[in-house]
């Protein structure tokens, strides 16, 4: 295995593991430099941290904050930071170009970019940047969803209608719900099939629901769906930032009908004091498109990786 370059390692000796402890934190320096892409849920980069397999460190230096991550089965051959240096300004450009220059003979990649930093990171790096599209994420405005007003919303209403004459009962996700959340996650996942792209949130899914308690109320939201009794549905969202908040999860019984639109409509209702709801991309599934189109979207903000 290469020695990692010197700028990476002294990023290392003094980067910190992501930590639930660490997300009001995150969240404050994402609304503070205006971030509201998915990737910037601060619950989700949490989450996502799975120690051993993959950990997402922390690191600042001069003002500037860099988030990377690093995998076990991964060699010294790839760089990879979560998204561009936190602000990308003269010192995050700075930044940026030493783990460049330092990296010879080894691939810096950054997974999120979103349009304004694509420009920067464009206008800084002309010759030695590679940027390819990763997704486009869908923007809705959550008052128009929970009103579910004209023809555009006539499925919609359809389909919550039909969930709403079996009675189910939307409420707060407590601490004792977790095992059978857990239950219906993973019947979802065996339902759905292991291979399927959108099954790629199951990691840190499970690890969000079973620290759920270790999450301040003000960071993440949760529900559930009862039916008869028995859990059948869970969503999970939370604020990007004052404006933004992100739709982070939301699973159902497959076999009931309408039961997944009634719980994002529930939990549209829920997020009304946002102006805007990022609930990711598509995955460039045909069926997952239809489906997030029918809640009709503001409009798709693209993003991108970068490599170097």
């Amino acid at each position: 295995m290469n020695e990692a370059p010197q700028i990476v390692r002294d990023i290392s000796s003094n980067a910190t593991p992501i930590s639930i402890e660490d997300v009001p934190m995150l969240r404050e320096m994402f609304s503070r430099n205006s971030k509201d892409n998915w990737c910037y849920f601060a619950p989700f980069l949490a989450s996502y941290s799975l120690f051993p397999k993959r950990v997402i460190f922390w690191y600042e230096k001069k003002g500037v904050s860099v988030l990377f991550q690093r995998k076990m089965d991964r060699s010294n051959r790839t760089i990879e930071l979560m998204v561009p240096p936190i602000p990308l300004d003269e010192n995050g450009l700075r930044i940026m170009s030493d783990i460049m220059m330092d990296s010879a003979n080894v691939t810096v990649k950054i997974l999120w970019v979103n349009e304004s930093e694509k420009r920067i990171l464009k206008s800084a790096f002309t010759d030695h940047i590679k940027i390819d599209v990763k997704e486009e994420e869908y923007i809705y405005d959550p008052n128009l969803i929970y009103q579910m007003k004209g023809g555009r919303y006539k499925d919609l209403r359809k389909r919550v209608n039909s969930v709403a004459k079996i009675n189910p009962v939307f409420r707060p996700m407590e601490s004792n719900d977790v095992i059978d959340a857990v239950k219906l996650l993973r019947n979802w996942r065996s339902k759905q099939g292991r291979k399927r792209n959108f099954l790629l949130d199951w990691g840190y899914t499970l690890n969000a629901l079973e620290n759920i308690s270790k999450f301040s109320r003000e960071d993440l939201y949760s529900w559930v769906v009862e039916i008869q009794g028995q859990i059948s549905a869970i969503a999970m969202a939370g604020p990007i930032n004052d404006k933004s908040a992100c739709f982070f999860v939301a699973k159902s019984d497959t076999g009931i009908y309408g039961l997944s639109e009634y719980l994002r409509w529930k939990v549209y209702g829920e997020l009304r004091e946002f102006t805007r709801v990022n609930d990711a991309g598509d995955l460039g599934i045909n069926g997952l498109r239809q489906y997030k189109q029918k809640f009709r979207p503001l409009k798709l903000d693209r993003v991108y990786t970068a490599s170097f």
